[in-house]
């Protein structure tokens, strides 16, 4: 846009202006925030959404702990329903994990939705984070007030640099992701194309890592990479439930699909998709 300049910040600069655009959101216009952050596992993306949890609960008066941070929807959703007061940031890391697009009929993503598009009169300040925003629902993804794609960490200055997006309503009326836009330290109004987070307060541990933040994700993965473990011996004597269900109710929507196209978008083999179609028509028979 000619009346606009593009503008990389400094750390101080990007995290504050965001964080303020956030605190002002929710005290003074009464709105929520939703905002993602994405990026490949190691480019600091759960990092940097601390930072800015932080940072806006400062100005909220409020305070950013472990306890806020949770890796399955069950333990977001008992979060927010004990009602913590308005502007309470709650982060859901990986959130992939329990509400993936590739499973979009469970109750996980299904929560996820619902709290998304009706939870504004709470207040909340929620982030959440995945490697790729297309591993979430496409109506929890419209949701979002504010993304950013995580780009890397700068291990010499310790901070996680990232491009911040907003959506926008095009001429046709179709909404799309831009740059944000706000004032810079000139006072212009700018594009800001990247943005600089330090790292949370508590990332004092070895390769500038939050060390308890590492042993509670590690306590949640633990236990869910056994389970998938015995999942994966089960093989294709037992019929999965989730499977059998999605799997009819997509062939209801989509009849001129092949096998391999239905296991393709439930994320099962086109081979165990033949299995429980067969074992369907067997016990219809």
């Amino acid at each position: 846009m000619d009346d606009q300049t593009s503008v990389k910040t400094k750390a101080s600069e990007g995290e504050e202006l965001i964080a303020r655009r956030i605190a002002h959101r929710i005290k003074v216009q009464n709105l929520n925030a939703l905002v993602g952050f994405f990026g490949l596992p190691g480019k600091g993306k759960s990092y940097a959404s601390f930072r800015l949890n932080e940072l806006v609960s400062e100005r909220l008066g409020l305070t950013f702990g472990l306890e806020n941070i949770h890796f399955s929807v069950k333990d977001f959703m008992h979060h927010v329903n004990a009602k913590p007061p308005r502007g309470t940031s709650v982060g859901l890391d990986d959130a992939e994990t329990d509400a993936n697009a590739q499973k979009w009929w469970t109750q996980a993503a299904f929560a996820l939705g619902l709290f998304g598009s009706s939870g504004r009169y709470r207040g909340y300040f929620v982030t959440v984070t995945a490697p790729w925003s297309d591993m979430l629902t496409r109506q929890f993804r419209s949701l979002f007030h504010l993304t950013f794609e995580v780009k890397r960490i700068d291990t010499d200055s310790k901070e996680v640099i990232a491009a911040p997006f907003e959506p926008w309503r095009d001429m046709r009326g179709k909404m799309n992701m831009r740059y944000l836009r706000g004032k810079a330290p000139s006072g212009r109004t700018a594009r800001f194309t990247r943005v600089r987070f330090g790292l949370p307060k508590e990332a004092l541990g070895p390769f500038n890592m939050w060390t308890a933040y590492e042993e509670k994700k590690d306590a949640y993965m633990t236990p869910l990479y056994e389970r998938i473990e015995k999942e994966l011996g089960i093989g294709a004597e037992k019929v999965r439930p989730w499977a059998l269900k999605a799997l009819k109710r997509l062939q209801k929507d989509h009849p001129d699909w092949s096998q391999g196209q239905l296991g393709s978008e439930l994320g099962i083999s086109r081979e165990y998709t033949n299995f429980l179609l067969s074992r369907e028509r067997s016990d219809v028979v």
